[in-house]
C-alpha cells in the first residue's frame, strides 16, 4: 500500500501544472491497485476498505486542484 501511495504522491507532484496526466496517471495507479486487490483474495474486505479510503483522497485531491485551476483561469 505504501508503493501505491508514493507513486500517488509522485505523479501528483509531477502533473500538477497538466490536468490531463494528472488524471491519466490517477486512473493508471488505480488500475495497478486493482490488480493487487485481484490478488489479495484472501483479505478482501480490508483490500476494499483500503480502497475506498484512497479514492475518497484521490477526490478531495481533485476537488482542491480543480479548485486552484478555476481560481488561477478566474484571475487572468
Amino acid at each position: 500500500m505504501l508503493w501505491v501511495s508514493s507513486c500517488f504522491v509522485s505523479s501528483v507532484l509531477f502533473s500538477l501544472s497538466n490536468v490531463r496526466l494528472f488524471i491519466f496517471s490517477t486512473l493508471q495507479i488505480l488500475f495497478m491497485f486493482l490488480l493487487v486487490a485481484g490478488y489479495d483474495a484472501t483479505q478482501r474486505k480490508k483490500t476494499l476498505k483500503i480502497f475506498a479510503n484512497m479514492i475518497n483522497e484521490i477526490l478531495i485531491i481533485l476537488f482542491i486542484l480543480i479548485g486552484k485551476v478555476y481560481e488561477a483561469d478566474k484571475g487572468r
